[in-house]
């Protein structure tokens, strides 16, 4: 477990994206553990238009989108003096459990494994962080 710099409530965990590059995904520590069977879940893949912005306000999504990927609502902030490590940060809330694949605009991606209800977060660097493209298996 490592600890980095805003939150140190959140566990984070070190990734390598598709294209090599070092990534942080984290939860909070006391989230609740998803129970059931995650065969219940149907896979899928979507492209998205996640503009990366300068503010940390959250874009609910529609139900018909929730309903296909569990994902309620996401964040993404760019270019954030504060954080030492990485530039971008993409929050979002879910209560399935899927193993989530975040494409950005360089065709780059970024996996998350979600185990945990509430939200989680992918630290990254990009030079085009909008994110295009979300699969869930």
């Amino acid at each position: 477990m490592i600890v980095l710099e805003e939150n140190p409530d959140i566990i984070w965990e070190e990734r390598t994206s598709k294209n090599g590059k070092k990534y942080h995904i984290g939860y909070h520590k006391n989230a609740e553990i998803l129970e059931g069977a995650s065969s219940d879940k149907t896979p899928f893949s979507i492209e998205v238009y996640w503009p990366a912005t300068d503010n940390d306000n959250w874009i609910v999504q529609d139900s018909s989108f929730i309903a296909t990927t569990g994902i309620s609502r996401y964040s993404l902030n760019k270019d954030r003096p504060w954080y030492k490590v990485y530039k971008k940060i993409l929050n979002f809330t879910c209560q399935v459990h899927y193993d989530y694949y975040f494409t950005d605009e360089t065709g780059d991606i970024y996996e998350c494994n979600v185990f945990r209800n509430g939200n989680h977060y992918v630290q990254y660097n990009s030079d085009k962080p909008n994110i295009i493209h979300v699969k869930g298996s």
